[in-house]
């Protein structure tokens, strides 16, 4: 069976780079994401080609035309845009396009043309969507994590985004075009009691759709991956019940000095004491300790050996800006480069979206801390196949 695959909520896309990895038969038949630039990276990671191509033309024709004509091309882009609904931070959608040069709006244009990107998911109609035969759906966690509003799924603005997928599918029902399968992934915390209500009632809509649906959680640092990150999954099939859960085995034997690249800044530590410049490991391949003295927000003193495995990169906090041991005397942050090399993408992954110049480098971390770890979805994808 070949995979037609719709990823809502798509990021950089660890669903397409996993698909690719394990050999499946795939095709992305759209996808849909708000955030500006996420869809760049995505279209530049899986879709370079056709992408710098384009770029490439539109920057040795735009060096030859006069002001006027600029103007025209911006005021083309933008009206195209404007057809989207469209976010720089991924919490409100932009008002207009004047803080962004227009090689980037070109960019942004071409990005959602190539992807087939519907943007906001509350734009998306059942019938607007092409044949497919599975969803994927990493909403926003902002309302469940612990370092978020834990408003929950009802409450939250951003993680009732849910419902949206509720919406989806019951029009697609209405057509008789509900996907085989669907997959889900979140944060671990959506598992726990605290959102139990809003979590029981979305299986239960599953089920009257007729889906059988696997709950489970899966660490990255049992699928190859040195980073210590539980995330929630739910696999669901329709009118079958064949899918078997993926095991959790051995701790990777990687460490955070696998990935670490000779390029870097170090980290100026303007004042406190690092208590251990050598921390043993513990059971779950952590080895920590802290500068003592530095400041009263205890998440920003944690430091972590090359030896250890990373904890869980977050899109923001003291956990996007993780410190690492160089050598005893020096300490560094990990790159967006390390990072996601963390979320299972490849070092040309990271360059394809770097050499365009036009994510900045907050964004190409966030957009780490935000995406799944590609090996553990090569594991589910396995199973489904």
């Amino acid at each position: 069976m070949k995979f037609k695959v719709i990823e809502l909520f798509a990021g950089i896309g660890s669903q397409s780079k996993s698909l690719k990895n394990i050999g499946i038969d795939y095709e992305i038949v759209a996808t849909s994401d708000w955030d500006i630039f996420a869809n760049i990276s995505y279209t530049s990671v899986h879709y370079y080609n056709k992408l710098i191509s384009k770029l490439n033309q539109w920057d040795k024709e735009f060096k030859s035309i006069g002001e006027r004509e600029r103007e025209r091309e911006r005021e083309r882009v933008e009206n195209v845009l404007s057809k989207f609904t469209l976010s720089r931070d991924g919490k409100y959608p932009i008002k207009n396009f004047n803080n962004f040069n227009l090689r980037t709006l070109y960019a942004l244009e071409q990005s959602l043309k190539i992807s087939n990107n519907f943007s906001d998911i509350k734009n998306i109609k059942g019938k607007e969507l092409p044949e497919h035969n599975i969803i994927t759906y990493s909403f926003p966690c902002q309302d469940l994590s612990l370092q978020g509003s834990q408003k929950g799924l009802n409450e939250g603005k951003a993680s009732s985004m849910l419902w949206e997928v509720e919406r989806i599918l019951r029009e697609l029902k209405e057509e008789n075009r509900l996907p085989k399968y669907l997959l889900m992934e979140n944060v671990k915390s959506l598992f726990s009691n605290k959102y139990q209500e809003g979590f029981n009632k979305w299986v239960k809509t599953l089920e009257e759709f007729g889906y059988t649906n696997h709950k489970f959680v899966l660490n990255a640092k049992y699928f190859d991956i040195p980073q210590n990150r539980e995330r929630a999954f739910m696999f669901s099939e329709l009118h079958q019940n064949k899918f078997q859960i993926p095991s959790n085995n051995k701790i990777t034997n990687k460490t955070i000095g696998d990935i670490l690249e000779k390029d870097y800044v170090s980290w100026q530590q303007t004042k406190g004491e690092v208590i251990d410049w050598n921390p043993i490991k513990n059971k779950n391949g952590l080895a920590k300790t802290k500068i003592e003295g530095y400041t009263t927000f205890q998440s920003e003193t944690a430091v972590f050996s090359k030896e250890s495995i990373a904890p869980t990169i977050t899109a923001t906090g003291a956990l996007n800006r993780i410190k690492v041991i160089e050598k005893e005397g020096t300490l560094r942050m990990l790159t967006s480069k390390e990072q996601w090399q963390l979320m299972g993408f490849e070092k040309s992954d990271w360059e394809k979206v770097n050499s365009l110049n036009i994510v900045p480098e907050s964004n190409l971390k966030k957009q780490a801390g935000n995406s799944i770890v590609v090996s553990v979805l090569e594991a589910i994808f396995k199973e489904i196949k």
